[in-house]
């Protein structure tokens, strides 16, 4: 990968930072404990959380919200327990994400998920499940209610976020070419 210094943006750390509270990505001194006891680096080459840190402090925001790589993080906070500086490289990914969120990048499922979201008030729909016995059960036949979502209220809430404005972004440039996997 190529880096374009000219391009950086001075203010990702204090974006970062904003979205962070605490974690500081400047304390990172690259020891590269995080990524040696990642279990998504030992599979993906292309993801070094202390290489998305280190781009992180030099203002890299234009590489790391198109990259790939931040969606990658399956979450287990391995890295947050091995920094010795309370970086919490994890933290600083998920700030990344927010941030390519705002600016319409993300995978082709986020952008369906929120927009799922938006317009059923949940993620996935209630589904019929296999017992042990391999008999089908559905919310009906276990005694359990069906869901009630308020939809109207729950978009009157939602729209005091940023997240209609996220999902029109995602939705208007969800086109996905082989080449750039991620939705711009």
């Amino acid at each position: 990968m190529v880096l374009v210094l000219e391009k950086r943006d001075k203010t990702l750390v204090e974006e970062t930072l904003r979205i962070l509270g605490e974690q500081d990505p400047l304390a990172c001194y690259q020891c590269n404990k995080c990524t040696s006891g990642c279990p998504i680096a030992l599979v993906r080459q292309d993801f070094r959380p202390h290489l998305i840190v280190q781009q992180t402090r030099m203002g890299l925001k234009d590489v790391l919200i198109k990259e790939e790589a931040i969606w990658f993080c399956c979450q287990c906070l391995k890295c947050v327990a091995r920094c010795p500086q309370k970086v919490a490289p994890y933290e600083v990914i998920f700030a990344l994400r927010i941030l390519a969120a705002e600016a319409g990048y993300s995978t082709k499922n986020i952008a369906k998920l929120l927009q799922a979201f938006w317009n059923k008030g949940m993620i996935t729909a209630p589904m019929i499940i296999v017992t042990k016995d391999f008999a089908e059960a559905t919310r009906q036949t276990l005694g359990l209610p069906a869901p009630v979502v308020d939809t109207e209220g729950l978009r009157k809430v939602l729209q005091t976020t940023k997240l209609p404005k996220i999902i029109e972004n995602l939705m208007e440039r969800k086109k996905v070419s082989k080449k750039d996997k991620l939705s711009k």
